[in-house]
């Protein structure tokens, strides 16, 4: 029995995220803004708010749920120390 290497795990989340992040790109590069695209790996909130802080970054922007109770939008709004935009 063989097992997943960890380049193996490693392309198919670079695959997938691509495929996941080909439409916000496309509307970013629309709209002439400019961007850095990343595909992270781990606990959505604390990875985003992780990165945001390691990057260096002046805002975190992410999508408003209908409900904003337990979303990932409210935990990294409570963990971030970067602003963090809601976008509807």
């Amino acid at each position: 029995m063989s097992g997943i290497g960890k380049t193996q795990m490693q392309q198919f989340y670079e695959e997938e995220g691509g495929k996941r992040l080909s439409e916000a790109k496309r509307l970013l590069d629309q709209a002439g803004v400019r961007y850095e695209a990343r595909v992270l790996v781990g606990p959505i909130a604390e990875t985003i708010v992780k990165h945001a802080k390691k990057a260096g970054c002046d805002l975190i922007a992410v999508g408003a749920p209908r409900a904003l109770i337990g979303s990932v939008s409210t935990k990294v709004i409570h963990l971030s120390e970067v602003p963090v935009l809601l976008v509807r």
